[in-house]
């Protein structure tokens, strides 16, 4: 069954009962943060990703594989670089057949594949739309006049990153959504461009992750405080000898080095104390 709002969330939970074999489908953070979940209430879980680590997408490998462990260590039976193949069962999926060749007993399958904008509706409106409704960095739609989008729909270009980002995380649709207003009060001679740097957290097991920036195509990631070993720590993303994106375990510590971001510091950060 599909992960994609509450409804969804409340009927896993109805359907959870005796059913203590469950396979969630995807690295992502939705089905990491199901399977922690559900691990964690004794379940056993098996965590499926057709990338090399979890979280690989957002995080990249090597911190990717730090999650891996995670769950690992926490019981999960994490299998990397798989595909589904297929579903088996009559009107109940009750095993899983992999890619590998492997097949797994189930008898909850989990899907947590991501999203895709629903922009077919604005078919023929004059907006631009490639993957959502692409926006500059005030928020005004591209393709015609007095028209905003803000949220998972929207594309906007962001002014430090020098791309057009579209962010799936509550902390970025709320600062978009308050720069379109402002932009629609203002009129577009007036609007001013929103440059925030991006965040979002997670909480799996007892770990809360922190994010701060955005590590596409990071050329180099080190871990600049702590341990990983101890799971508390900072790691800095680099890309030509500049951090672009801070990521910590430790509670609100990444967002001590916004500024070095927003600067375009030199990598790796340094903070400077008092």
């Amino acid at each position: 069954m599909p992960l994609r709002t509450v409804d969804d969330c409340l009927a896993i939970r109805d359907q959870l009962g005796k059913r203590t074999r469950v396979v969630a489908v995807s690295g992502g953070f939705i089905s990491a943060e199901v399977a922690a979940s559900l691990g964690s209430l004794g379940l056993k879980v098996t965590l499926l990703s057709r990338a090399g680590a979890l979280l690989q997408s957002a995080l990249g490998e090597e911190m990717g594989n730090c999650w891996t462990d995670l769950h690992r260590q926490h019981g999960v039976d994490v299998r990397v670089d798989v595909k589904v193949d297929g579903f088996i069962g009559n009107g109940h999926v009750n095993s899983v057949q992999l890619s590998d060749g492997s097949r797994l007993k189930a008898d909850l399958v989990l899907i947590g594949l991501g999203v895709e904008p629903s922009t077919e509706w604005l078919r023929g409106s004059g907006l631009e739309v490639g993957k959502g409704v692409v926006c500059d960095a005030t928020g005004a739609a591209e393709g015609t006049t007095g028209v905003v989008a803000a949220g998972d729909i929207a594309r906007w270009w962001h002014p430090l990153y020098q791309q057009h980002l579209r962010i799936e995380h509550w902390d970025q649709a709320s600062r978009q959504g308050t720069a379109a207003v402002r932009t629609l009060l203002a009129g577009p001679d007036a609007a001013e461009e929103c440059d925030a740097v991006p965040y979002f957290w997670s909480g799996q097991y007892d770990v809360k992750l922190q994010l701060v920036g955005v590590p596409t195509g990071y050329d180099t990631v080190e871990v600049i405080e702590g341990s990983v070993r101890d799971w508390e720590f900072v790691a800095a993303y680099g890309k030509n000898g500049r951090t672009i994106a801070v990521l910590s375990t430790i509670p609100g510590r990444a967002n001590d080095y916004r500024s070095a971001i927003t600067a375009r510091a030199a990598f790796p950060p340094r903070l400077h104390h008092k």
